[in-house]
């Protein structure tokens, strides 16, 4: 009878073991949890600047003595942390015709198959190594969808970033 008390209490224990694994698991894959020992936690940066124009040669001053001006497109400057399992956002909202500037940024931990490159059917990023980073910029004209893809391979991450254009 003693012995069935100490196989039960063992069989317990190993089951809460368990557990306890599988809800962490659980948690840290969904990014609830961010155990993160290299460096902070992933922050995405979105800000709604007016991106400056090109310069032009057409400067030129109008008879009145001003220099014309040109109206000054609005911008998105957009920053994602990514790694393999997880960015720190998945949707990009922005006005049609917004110039939108999308860095990614491949963090150096939790990348195990050697960076990470985005695609679209119009935009394709590259590989972009663990530790780096890369910036497009492109004019919101249709919403489109990033699928990121481990390093020379066909397999997708198991997420995707959405732009989502509406217009004004």
């Amino acid at each position: 009878m003693e012995i069935l008390k100490k196989l039960f209490v063992v069989f317990v224990g190993l089951l809460v073991v368990v557990l306890a694994l599988l809800v962490f698991r659980f948690f840290y894959l969904k990014g609830m949890l961010r155990f993160r020992l290299t460096g902070p936690e992933p922050t995405p940066v979105v800000s709604s600047l007016p991106v400056s124009p090109k310069p032009s040669a057409s400067l030129a001053p109008s008879p009145s003595g001003q220099a014309s001006a040109s109206p000054i497109p609005k911008g998105k400057l957009v920053r994602i942390d990514v790694d393999d399992t997880a960015a720190g956002m998945y949707n990009i909202d922005a006005k049609q015709g917004t110039k939108i500037t999308l860095t990614l940024s491949v963090m150096s931990f939790n990348v195990s198959r050697g960076g990470l490159d985005f695609r679209s059917p119009l935009i394709s990023t590259g590989l972009i190594l663990p530790g780096s980073s890369k910036t497009i910029e492109f004019v919101a004209s249709n919403s489109l969808v990033f699928t990121p893809y481990y390093a020379n391979s066909l397999s997708p991450a198991p997420y995707t970033i959405k732009v989502n254009v509406f217009a004004e």
